[in-house]
C-alpha cells in the first residue's frame, strides 16, 4: 500500500510541477515545503497517530528486512544500469544537459521527468515501509526527517550524479565514514564529516566515481607505457 500511495502522490505532484520547466533549485524548495506541510498534517491527524506515531506489528525475523532491502538494492542497481543503456537514459542525460534543447528536438521532457519521479517515489516508499516495519514504530518526525533526505542527496552527489555506481559508492563510503567518526571522535564527527564532503565536492565535482575513473586512467596509461617500453 505504501508504494501505491507514494506512486499516486508522486504522479499528482509530478503532473502539477514537472509539466512545466521548473528549475531544479525551485523544485527542491517546493518539495521541502511539501515535506513540512505533510509532516504538520500527519502530526495533527489522530487517525494517523498524530505526533505520538504508530506502533506496528514486529517482524518475525530481522532477516526479512535484510533480504528485502538487499533484493531491492540489487533491483535498483540493475534497473539503473538498464535505464542508462536504454534510449530513456540518453533522454534523461539530454534533459540534464539542456532541457530546452531536448524539448525542441522533440523529446517529451515532462513525461521523462514525471516517470522517473514516480519510479523513485515508489522505490523509496518500499524502503521506508520496510524500515518502519522493522522498527515496529513510525512517527511524522521520523518519516519526514529533512536530515535523512539531505543525507540521501549528499550520498548521490558525493558518489557522482548521473552514474549508476556513483551513488552506491557514495552511500557505502558515507555510512562507513560516519560510523568510524562517530565512534572515534563523537563530539566532532559531524564537523569532520562535513569538511570531508565539502573537500571532495570542491576537489572532484564529479564525486567518488570521478576519482575512481582518474585513478583507473592513470593505471591504464602506466600499463600502456610499460608495455610500450617492453616492445
Amino acid at each position: 500500500m505504501a508504494a501505491v500511495f507514494a506512486a499516486l502522490g508522486a504522479l499528482i505532484l509530478g503532473l502539477t510541477l514537472l509539466s512545466t520547466r521548473i528549475r531544479v533549485a525551485y523544485f527542491a524548495i517546493v518539495m521541502l515545503g511539501f515535506n513540512e506541510i505533510f509532516k504538520t498534517l500527519v502530526a495533527n491527524t489522530k487517525s494517523l497517530g498524530s505526533s505520538y506515531g504508530l506502533t506496528l506489528p514486529a517482524l518475525s525475523s530481522s532477516l526479512i528486512a535484510y533480504y528485502f532491502l538487499l533484493g531491492l538494492s540489487i533491483f535498483v542497481v540493475a534497473a539503473g544500469t538498464m535505464i542508462a543503456r536504454h534510449p530513456l537514459g540518453l533522454g534523461l542525460r539530454a534533459i540534464v544537459a539542456d532541457e530546452v534543447a531536448a524539448e525542441v528536438s522533440g523529446m517529451n521532457t515532462a513525461g521523462h521527468k514525471i516517470g522517473m519521479f514516480v519510479l523513485s517515489g515508489t522505490l523509496i516508499s518500499l524502503c521506508g515501509g520496510m524500515i518502519a516495519w522493522y522498527w515496529s514504530y513510525i512517527d511524522p518526525f521520523m518519516a519526514f526527517d529533512l536530515a535523512l533526505s539531505f543525507e540521501m542527496l549528499v550520498m548521490a552527489v558525493f558518489g557522482g550524479i548521473g552514474t549508476v555506481l556513483g551513488p552506491v559508492l557514495g552511500a557505502v563510503f558515507i555510512c562507513l565514514v560516519k560510523e568510524v567518526l562517530s565512534t572515534s571522535i563523537p563530539h566532532l564527527h559531524t564537523i569532520v564529516f562535513g569538511v570531508l564532503v565539502l573537500g571532495l565536492i570542491i576537489w572532484r565535482p564529479g564525486g567518488l566515481i570521478q576519482v575512481v575513473d582518474t585513478v583507473a586512467a592513470r593505471f591504464r596509461r602506466a600499463r600502456e607505457a610499460i608495455e610500450e617500453e617492453a616492445r
